[in-house]
């Protein structure tokens, strides 16, 4: 059950957050987390390029966050910014990097 798991991730001793794009399943996951803990945070990436057009995900995202009552970062990031980002593997347990 989607619940069960999300529930056992939130045994933390460190403020947690989540990755919230506004669409289903993080705002599912936000939902969730929302119901079981005080606080959440949420971060919304957003990309220059789609500042007010119909592919910006911050509204949707700023709405739900706004629902669940939830701390809510937006960071506004240029399209070409993440083609300098090398892509890392991480096992799953442990978000260590893989070689």
């Amino acid at each position: 059950c989607i619940e069960e798991s999300v529930s056992a991730h939130l045994i933390s001793d460190v403020p947690l957050g989540v990755f919230l794009s506004g669409g289903l399943d993080s705002s599912i996951i936000s939902s969730i987390c929302a119901s079981k803990s005080q606080l959440i945070s949420g971060v919304t990436i957003g990309f220059n390029e789609y500042l007010k057009t119909d592919y910006d995900e911050v509204p949707s995202a700023s709405k739900i966050a706004r629902f669940l009552n939830m701390n809510h970062m937006v960071r506004y990031q240029n399209l070409s910014d993440f083609t300098k980002i090398k892509p890392r593997r991480y096992r799953c347990s442990r978000l260590e990097p893989m070689e």
